[in-house]
């Protein structure tokens, strides 16, 4: 399956970890983001293309797996969670749910690890 992982930037390292344990079971990472290193000035048109490369990962993947462990600073993971729900995408959430948006994701998680059990079976 090709997933593309969601999250906050500050959780980066442990959504990496994630990340590998799906690609163990099999799985393809479309979620560049979480392996970047922003070269200087690649913000200097104000985020769109990197907005754009994680809306084409967004693209190619199966599953949109949106980790709500931690609050976006940004509003990045709001948004690739609602490009996917308009696209009628598959969305799953992990987390706490915090807005009546996240309600309608396909399945929802408490924890990573009942998230990860699910998926590495398929």
């Amino acid at each position: 399956m090709y997933i593309y992982i969601a999250g906050s930037w500050g959780t980066r390292i442990q959504l990496r970890g994630h990340a590998e344990r799906l690609k163990q079971a099999g799985h393809v990472i479309t979620a560049d983001w979480l392996w970047a290193v922003e070269p200087e000035g690649a913000w200097s048109d104000g985020g769109f293309k990197i907005a754009k490369r994680d809306l084409t990962a967004i693209d190619s993947s199966s599953l949109v797996l949106v980790s709500l462990t931690a609050p976006s600073t940004t509003g990045g993971y709001h948004v690739e969670m609602g490009y996917a729900l308009g696209k009628y995408q598959q969305v799953w959430t992990v987390g706490p749910r915090y807005n009546g948006f996240q309600y309608l994701a396909k399945r929802h998680f408490e924890t990573w690890e009942a998230c990860l059990e699910v998926l590495c079976r398929i």
